[in-house]
């Protein structure tokens, strides 16, 4: 069971945005309430799906204009194959940058946090090699 809409979505969260739609509201509807709405609302947030924001996709409209790209000489559709490849490559270097700075980040965070175990354990071992040298005197 799903959580109620109100708990999914905190709506004071800075830098939220007003779609048109809620990407929610078909899961908590009876399927006979708003079918025309709910059509809509999807089509809305279809934009934003993978399938629809990568280029270099081959669109159909048929079965036969299907059959007709997959007929395409091998030439262009090899210049299609490179365009997705590339730009798989830059999607892949962008996601990797991202994480990386995020784990950098996060790791920063908990470095710096109080009563860190790292912190305490390297201010044991400054402690220790001070206890170490005093009785070596």
């Amino acid at each position: 069971p799903l959580l109620p809409k109100e708990e999914l979505v905190d709506p004071l969260s800075e830098g939220r945005s007003e779609p048109p739609f809620s990407p929610l509201d078909f899961q908590h509807e009876p399927q006979e309430i708003g079918v025309f709405l709910r059509h809509t609302a999807r089509r809305y947030w279809l934009q934003f799906t993978e399938w629809e924001v990568r280029p270099h996709l081959l669109r159909f409209s048929s079965a036969r204009k299907l059959i007709e790209m997959a007929l395409l000489p091998d030439a262009e559709l090899e210049k299609v194959r490179a365009a997705m490849r590339k730009e798989h490559a830059a999607i892949t270097e962008e996601a990797l940058a991202y994480w990386k700075a995020s784990i950098f980040e996060a790791l920063e965070h908990v470095s710096k946090a109080p009563g860190n175990m790292a912190n305490s354990h390297d201010e044991n071992d400054n402690s220790n090699s001070n206890n170490s040298n005093n009785n070596s005197s």
